[in-house]
């Protein structure tokens, strides 16, 4: 199945006091198209205008190559006063905003980061990369000034981003073991604690 292509849209119809080169007869008509590219079907970019010139009487459609020279020149013109609708720029608008929401989440999640880590609380779950290409989690069950007392997980995945995998009640061994927040500082100024979920 296709998810992107290109389209046109009609933009612009003007009624220009023209001969046709076809039936003799006065009256033509200038449209004006846009092509756009769409993703889903949904306007992302222009990327080109395309001008005919039709009879209003015959039907006969002319492109910009075999049109006249005189119908040419309103064809210009007629191309030069057609503006680009904003709708065309749907895709990139929606695809702005996703990447401006993320970023915002991103900065949030940052903040949060932060604000759990200087203070902890029971129950907070920390993602954690423990040694290089190993990532699992612990959830905290008691604090006191120098450490936290935590659950591991028994399991370790590859990537920090397939913890989430691993992070299920039955994982996390039932004993707490002692982890210094000397240990968690430095973990944590080396970008190794990926999130602490609260």
């Amino acid at each position: 199945m296709i998810f992107f292509g290109t389209r046109t849209t009609h933009n612009l119809r003007k009624k220009v006091n023209r001969t046709c080169p076809t039936c003799g007869e006065n009256g033509m008509l200038i449209d004006v198209f846009y092509q756009y590219f769409h993703i889903m079907w949904i306007p992302t970019f222009p990327i080109g205008k395309k001008v005919y010139a039709e009879c209003s009487h015959c039907l006969r459609y002319l492109d910009e190559r075999t049109m006249p020279e005189v119908i040419r020149q309103d064809a210009r013109k007629a191309r030069s006063e057609s503006k680009k609708p904003l709708w065309l720029f749907s895709g990139l608008l929606i695809l702005a905003g996703l990447f401006g929401s993320l970023i915002i989440f991103n900065f949030k999640e940052n903040m949060n980061l932060s604000d759990y880590f200087e203070k902890p609380k029971p129950q907070d779950k920390y993602y954690i990369e423990e040694d290089a290409g190993q990532f699992s989690s612990f959830i905290v069950n008691q604090i006191d000034t120098d450490s936290l007392y935590v659950f591991w997980n028994s399991y370790y995945v590859d990537s920090s981003f397939d913890i989430s995998t691993i992070d299920k009640t039955k994982n996390y061994v039932l004993e707490t073991s002692g982890v210094s927040r000397v240990y968690l500082q430095a973990k944590f100024d080396s970008g190794q604690i990926i999130k602490i979920k609260r």
